[in-house]
């Protein structure tokens, strides 16, 4: 919960600079990152157990991408909309305390989960989760 509570507040603090609506910027973003992260783990389980997905629609992808994205994102959103709630993670997790730990980190997280998925894919060939990842990308 506590590296949720990291990566949300920086970004929180990154869009409120810039006068980006921070809350609802950070709980896209956070989705964003889930998201790819849920990709990472799908090709990674799948080249260890082998599993066949029974996704042969675009239509089902992203009905089960919903499905696990739409909760989550409800969640971050009503876990975080106390402003006093916000302020107390802003104390806990000070650029003081958690200076190593930059803004830019948090926004390289999707990319670097897209570019070992990728980087998977290559080595290990086109895994059968491949082929559920070719219909959200076609």
């Amino acid at each position: 919960m506590k590296i949720i509570d990291l990566i949300f507040i920086r970004l929180y603090v990154t869009y409120e600079r810039k006068n980006d609506l921070p809350l609802f910027s950070s709980v896209m973003f956070m989705g964003v990152i889930s998201l790819t992260l849920l990709l990472f783990i799908g090709v990674f389980l799948d080249l260890l157990c082998n599993i066949k997905l029974p996704f042969t629609d675009k239509k089902d992808v992203l009905y089960v991408i919903f499905l696990i994205e739409f909760p989550f994102l409800i969640w971050l959103f009503y876990h975080f909309r106390n402003k006093d709630k916000i302020n107390k993670i802003k104390q806990v997790f000070s650029e003081d305390k958690y200076k190593r730990i930059k803004s830019w980190h948090i926004f390289m997280i999707p990319i670097l989960f897209i570019l070992a998925v990728f980087i998977i894919t290559l080595i290990f060939g086109n895994p059968l989760f491949g082929n559920a990842l070719n219909l959200v990308i076609s």
